[in-house]
This record gives C-alpha cells, structure tokens and sequence, in this order.
C-alpha cells in the first residue's frame, strides 16, 4: 500500500518536499509529470544503465557460489541429451 504524504507549495510556487523523500532523491533525477483534470502526477524515471555501470555491477557482486562448473553443465546436458 503506498503511504500518502502531504506537501506545501511555498510562496515562490515550489514545493516543500519532507525528508524522508528528499533522502530518495539524487542531483540529475529527473521526473515526468502531468495533469488529470485538477490532479498533478509526478513519476520518476528511469535512467538506463550502461554496459560499463552493468559490468562493473556484476563484477563487484563476484563469483556466484550456487554457478554450477562446466563438469555440472555438462552432465546436465548429456542427461538432457539421453532424455530427447
């Protein structure tokens, strides 16, 4: 269930945002927003993640220890083989 959070718009029309949100936020996020009669809707986007930012990811997650070894993948598909 989301949690409803009520803002303020100041004086010079900007919105005063509480900081458990503003905690969320980070310099170059960037939002879409629209309107639905008298509704404002904001949405964050998502940013795609480069090839680099991916592999850098992955490589700091290192070695998985559940990975089976080329021996394991091999008798798998030779059982698979034997199957079909």
């Amino acid at each position: 269930m989301r949690k409803a959070t009520i803002v303020r718009v100041t004086d010079s029309l900007q919105l005063e945002i509480p900081p458990e949100i503003q905690a969320k936020l980070h310099p170059g996020d960037e939002f879409m927003i629209w309107e639905e009669g008298e509704n404002i809707f904001f949405q964050k986007l998502q940013k795609p993640v480069s090839l680099n930012d991916l592999r850098s990811r992955v490589q700091s997650l290192g070695i998985d220890p559940e990975q089976p070894t080329l021996t394991e993948l091999g008798e798998l598909v030779r059982e698979y083989r034997q199957d079909h």
